[in-house]
């Protein structure tokens, strides 16, 4: 305003000599009136017309998004800052970093702090992206992460938590060797039994609630399980 502070933004001329600019604010109540425009030798201005829009504000401010492979899943998280009418995320996925697919949606919580799994992803490289969507349907997208994602020829997968001291355990290893460590490293007594079809079931001797890890030998190669016995 004229005597007043100065505000500094962005005007842009139409690309003809004709004085029309489209001045951008963020304000939400403009009290204006046509300007003085000190003429140029570059330029010729017939008038002053100029028109205001406000500036739609955008989503939410994405702070950090990662993806890593555990297991046999790809775990996501992302943090997000000013959380304001913000309605919810759409996950993407793809194989090419070009065509995308929707993952999953995942509503605002005003948490923050978001995760996601994605358990079946592709075998190589995986693509992600979040569309970010306020509630009056404003979006923007992220950058595109990545992670490789191989399978292992031997995978083994625990039944957690156990129950009564109990679990099962599925792989597609013949001949392995299973130690139950507790979280003090101690080894834990279990009795297995041979369900077939690569199921085996471990009983806990004098089993105590706590934190315990399932490790698997084979050929001098260890995977180790973490399990929970409530």
């Amino acid at each position: 305003g004229e005597g007043g502070n100065v505000i500094s933004n962005v005007a842009q001329g139409d690309g003809t000599a004709n004085g029309r600019t489209t001045i951008t604010a963020n304000c939400t109540s403009i009290t204006y009136e046509t300007p003085n425009i000190r003429p140029s030798a570059a330029a010729t201005y017939l008038n002053n017309d100029f028109e205001l829009k406000d500036v739609v504000a955008l989503p939410v401010d994405l702070v950090n998004f990662t993806a890593r492979k555990f297991e046999e899943s790809v775990n996501l998280s992302w943090k997000i800052a000013n959380e304001k009418n913000f309605s919810h995320f759409e996950l993407q996925r793809s194989a090419d970093g070009k065509e995308f697919g929707s993952l999953a949606t995942v509503l605002g919580n005003k948490s923050n702090q978001y995760n996601h799994s994605d358990n079946s992803p592709i075998v190589g490289i995986n693509y992600y992206r979040l569309k970010m969507v306020d509630l009056d349907g404003t979006s923007k997208t992220s950058k595109t992460i990545s992670v490789n994602f191989e399978k292992d020829t031997e995978f083994v997968s625990v039944e957690n938590p156990a129950n009564n001291g109990e679990f099962k355990v599925n792989t597609n290893v013949k001949n392995a060797q299973f130690t139950l460590m507790n979280s003090m490293g101690t080894q834990i007594e279990t009795r297995i039994s041979d369900l077939g079809n690569g199921t085996l079931r471990f009983k806990v001797t004098n089993s105590v609630s706590g934190t315990y890890f399932l490790i698997m030998e084979l050929n001098g190669k260890f995977k180790t399980v973490k399990l929970v016995i409530p």
